[in-house]
């Protein structure tokens, strides 16, 4: 049995060696056959494979993609086997064989997969190899044979993809409007799937993968392709490759058969200034899918989704198409008075039909229960104070959407019965057994005639519910919502009118505008815990509240904070040298399901890097103060993938719905999300500032003990994270001695750092080096503030410094900070690239400007150090 190798170059020359050599080495000879398709490299590939005596080649003119040159090599292949592998792969021993074996143990398989270090879909798994050499032996411990290794997967990355030459010649080739590359695997492996084969991932084939090599060097060009290739991908198949719906094994994909012959549809284009027909008596055999129409092409997507609708026996469907309305009310009713049908589907011109027997679906709610009067997709059971339903805690319903932007899945809480009653939907598809005119008097522009429509329903004693849907049963493609048309000026006038005249004290409304949440918080450090405590205490504190405990730094945090009853829920993920499997188990055994909010620590370990998907869609994530990093977080994460070469992203920013700061005038990120500000020394100028000392103290174990000094340091493990040698850190360490030696320093030691380092220097040290500073401080605060004022705040670039400011805000006028981050980069020449902590600086001196420095020099720190000490004299 032979296999055929499809390899595409362009250009990457000491990959593609890299790739050819391992092939060479780890496979048997007479097993396989390698075919290299150039894409008009210019570096030198296309000589080299000139002159490779066993490799078939060819080379094209120029550039064609990914899907084109593959299915050249598809085509040259004589292998029984086909396997698709990227140029930027090192392969292991035993991998061909291995992935063979598996590929030939059913007739239902039909392509199977392999397990790396750098890959999407859930296909990488932790190492252990710093380099090259020593991942061979890594793969060798892994590839051992073994079915229990083998899992059925929905889809497989195209990295290595080995499949039977059989089921190519069924599906046919790679479809090329993915070209030049990227989803073209998605789809390739939805059709295997499509024609009733299974696809495997081999846990027990591990491959080194450098990552997207092709398209490394423009990452704007890359997420380009992506986005229109992932629009590509939907308007095919109608769903999105990247909802969670498409991992399931059961997904029931939408659209694969022809539209029904049952059809019976009529449409017509009226507008609001037409003539009112006078209408027949009500139909109770007929549906009418009413639109607002500004856009035929958009709208001709809608309806052609429509027309694949299944059409149940006895039944008419009628579509009015509604342009140049004035308002969403005006349109709506003029479609009232237009349709004698007893159904009517509102949609907008953008909402896409999934689901074949979505008129039988609703049909049989309706008559079921005659009390529904209206239906949507998504809404939520309460409305909050502020009016907006998405905000709510309790939303129900899924859809595919693009708000953000990005097309996905927006799954709320499941509906476990036929339906859930509600109290708001959402407007992007309503539909009615029963008509009850459109607040046109009130809401004449486009925002919140949903939330008026279902309350008025309801005043009218029907239900409007969500119903149970298997599947998403449609797409909303409405990209970024436009907020600037009235938005505002609408949202004010439905709290005017329904909260202020409808639900007074004596009305009995479902309307809940407060409502108890769920939260969680997820913690890492002692920082971590100090942040969650402050909001739990504050603005959480009349509601349920869960606290995940890391072991790295918190076994004993997790057993006191039993005894303060703050959280309801305390858990302790074991993490610390466990496997990634161990962690999983650990976050699939917590109830996470009915979790509303989770605040999200983003730093420090694999917990932190899993943990958003172990919460459900509906659960609202907030990015959480962490830190210098937090207020450019986006820029943080890019910096440090390229400085550690990580190809992956650790963060999935489009679940992030809000970032809470301590003071958000700092953020610098380009990340464009919701700011908050923690309010916290509003929590402190009341009689709640001794009780979380108090408190705080008992959590962290902390007796504290008030020490005389000029100068607090505040001290960074720069050896230990590799980013000075020791004798360079002891340098510094020396030469701040120097410089400080005629005041009284004291040495805040960070708690991971190493003692060792401070051998023979002659150092005074704060007590509590595993506490977080803010909590020393908080007790001068609140025992001795005289203690706090005309001090000198130093470090390199330690958040604690920072904050010591930003927490406790005006406290600190008469004190002084200085920053030795120039200081450090003449010494170090790190960070050389990143700019990032140097706009913060910025940022921090435009608002901090009266005391705050920044120094370059030993000598500059000593004169700025004796001036200052002078003016702190006086």
């Amino acid at each position: 049995m032979k296999t055929s190798i499809v390899i595409l170059t362009f250009n990457q020359l000491h990959y593609t060696k890299l790739c050819i050599d391992s092939i060479r080495k780890y496979t048997d000879k007479e097993t396989y056959e390698i075919i290299v398709v150039d894409n008009h490299s210019t570096d030198g590939t296309v000589e080299w494979l000139k002159v490779q005596g066993d490799i078939q080649t060819i080379f094209n003119v120029e550039n064609l993609g990914f899907p084109i040159g593959c299915n050249q090599g598809l085509a040259m292949a004589q292998g029984d086997n086909i396997l698709l592998l990227n140029n930027d792969v090192i392969v292991t021993p035993h991998w061909l064989s291995n992935l063979t074996v598996c590929l030939y143990s059913s007739e239902r398989i039909g392509a199977v997969g392999a397990v790396s270090n750098s890959c999407s879909n859930y296909q990488t798994i932790p190492i252990t190899y710093k380099n090259i050499e020593e991942m061979i032996p890594f793969a060798e411990k892994n590839n051992i044979l073994n079915k229990g290794h083998w899992e059925e997967r929905p889809r497989l990355i195209g990295f290595c993809l080995l499949i039977k030459k059989d089921v190519v010649d069924k599906i046919g080739l790679l479809d090329e409007r993915f070209s030049p590359g990227n989803f073209e695997d998605d789809d390739y492996c939805y059709r295997i799937r499509q024609a009733g084969y299974q696809l495997m991932l081999c846990k027990d084939v591990f491959i080194h993968h450098f990552g997207s090599a092709s398209f490394s060097k423009s990452r704007q060009t890359f997420n380009d392709i992506l986005t229109i290739n992932r629009k590509k991908f939907m308007e095919k198949w109608g769903f999105d490759a990247w909802s969670p719906d498409f991992i399931r094994q059961d997904f029931n994909y939408p659209i694969e058969n022809p539209p029904s012959s049952k059809t019976n549809i009529s449409r017509e284009n009226i507008s609001p200034s037409a003539e009112v027909k006078v209408k027949s008596p009500i139909d109770p055999q007929k549906i009418c899918f009413i639109s607002i129409v500004n856009d035929e092409e958009i709208y001709g997507k809608a309806l052609a989704h429509i027309r694949q609708l299944t059409i149940p026996d006895g039944y008419q469907v009628d579509i009015l198409c509604i342009k140049n309305a004035s308002s969403m009310t005006s349109g709506y009713n003029h479609g009232i008075n237009h349709s004698n049908a007893k159904y009517k589907v509102y949609l907008h011109q953008d909402v896409y039909i999934l689901n074949k027997n979505f008129i039988a679906d609703f049909l049989n709610l309706f008559k079921k229960h005659p009390n529904i009067g209206l239906m949507g997709v998504a809404g939520s059971k309460t409305i909050p104070s502020n009016g907006i339903w998405w905000e709510s805690s309790h939303r129900y319903g899924k859809v595919y959407d693009s708000h953000t932007g990005q097309m996905m899945l927006l799954r709320f809480a499941d509906v476990e019965n036929e339906y859930e009653a509600v109290t708001a939907i959402d407007g992007l598809l309503m539909i009615t057994q029963y008509d009850i005119p459109w607040r046109e008097d009130i809401f004449d522009g486009w925002h919140f005639y949903d939330i008026s429509q279902s309350i008025e329903f309801q005043k009218k004693g029907y239900d409007v519910v969500i119903p149970n849907q298997k599947g998403a049963w449609c797409i909303h493609d409405c990209d970024v919502v436009n907020t600037q048309n009235g938005y505002e000026k609408y949202r004010k006038r439905f709290l005017d009118y329904y909260e202020k005249k409808l639900f007074s004290s004596h009305d009995k409304s479902p309307i809940t505008l407060t409502e108890k949440q769920r939260v969680c918080f997820s913690c890492l450090t002692p920082y971590h815990v100090f942040v969650s405590y402050i909001l739990s205490k504050t603005v959480y504190k009349d509601h349920h509240k869960t606290i995940l405990f890391s072991d790295h730094y918190l076994n004993k945090l997790s057993l006191r904070s039993l005894d303060l009853n703050i959280w309801d829920k305390v858990h302790l993920i074991e993490e610390k040298n466990k496997p990634h499997h161990f962690i999983q188990q650990q976050l699939h055994q917590i109830e996470n399901k009915n979790i509303d909010i989770l605040h999200y620590f983003s730093w420090g370990s694999i917990l932190n890097c899993i943990i958003l998907n172990y919460f459900a869609d509906h659960t609202k994530v907030i990015l959480t103060d962490e830190g210098v990093m937090t207020y450019s977080i986006k820029e943080f994460y890019q910096n440090w993938k390229t400085v550690n070469k990580i190809q992956y992203d650790p963060i999935d920013f489009n679940r992030i719905s809000e970032i809470w700061l301590f003071d958000t005038q700092l953020y610098i990120s380009e990340l464009n999300k919701s700011l908050k500000n923690i309010e916290f020394m509003s929590y402190l100028n009341n009689d709640l500032a001794s009780e979380i000392c108090h408190e705080l103290n008992i959590l962290f174990d902390y007796k504290h003990e008030t020490r005389d000094w000029d100068i607090l340091f505040f001290d960074q493990p720069l050896s230990l994270a590799h980013i000075l040698s020791n004798a360079e850190e002891k340098s510094l360490l020396e030469g701040i001695l120097q410089a400080t030696k005629d005041l009284k320093l004291c040495i805040k030691k960070h708690p991971t750092d190493n003692e060792g380092k401070y051998a023979g220097l002659d150092m005074n040290f704060l007590q509590g080096a595993n506490i977080p500073w803010e909590i020393v401080y908080l007790n001068e605060y609140v025992k001795n503030k005289a203690q706090i004022e005309k001090k000198i705040y130093m470090t390199y670039s330690s958040a604690a410094m920072l904050n010591t400011r930003i927490l406790f805000k005006d406290l600190h006028r008469n004190s002084h900070f200085i920053a030795l981050n120039k200081l450090f980069k003449n010494v170090s020449n790190e960070f050389s690239e990143d700019n990032t902590l140097e706009s913060f600086y910025q940022k921090f001196k435009c608002l901090y400007s009266d005391n705050f420095y920044e120094i370059e020099s030993f000598e500059k720190l000593n004169h700025l150090l004796i001036r200052l000490s002078q003016i702190n004299d006086q």
